[in-house]
C-alpha cells in the first residue's frame, strides 16, 4: 500500500504500472517481494551489493546508485517490523 502511495505520489506512476515495475525488479533480485508491509531489512540483507546492482547499465537511477557507493552507504535503520514473508 505505502509503495503504491509513494509511486503515484512521487513518481506519478498508476497502481499497475507501480506493480508492473516492482515485480520487474523483484523477478531479476533487485528487489524483495513487492507486496508486503515489512519496512525493515533482513540482518543478512546485502546493502551494497543491491546498490552495486542498482548501478550496473545503463539504467536510470545508476549514475544515483553509482554516487551512493562512491560516498558510502549509511547503515540501514532498526527499526521497523519484518513480517517475514520475504
Amino acid at each position: 500500500v505505502e509503495m503504491l502511495k509513494m509511486a503515484s505520489e512521487v513518481l506519478g506512476l498508476g497502481p499497475a504500472d507501480a506493480l508492473h515495475s516492482a515485480e520487474q525488479l523483484y523477478l531479476k533480485g533487485v528487489m524483495s517481494y513487492p507486496r508486503t508491509e515489512t519496512d525493515k531489512y533482513a540482518d543478512n540483507f546485502d546493502l551494497e551489493g543491491t546498490v552495486r546492482t542498482l548501478s550496473e547499465g545503463r539504467l536510470p537511477w545508476s549514475g544515483e546508485a553509482d554516487k551512493l557507493l562512491k560516498h558510502g552507504l549509511a547503515e540501514p535503520r532498526m527499526d521497523g517490523y519484518d513480517v517475514g514473508d520475504h
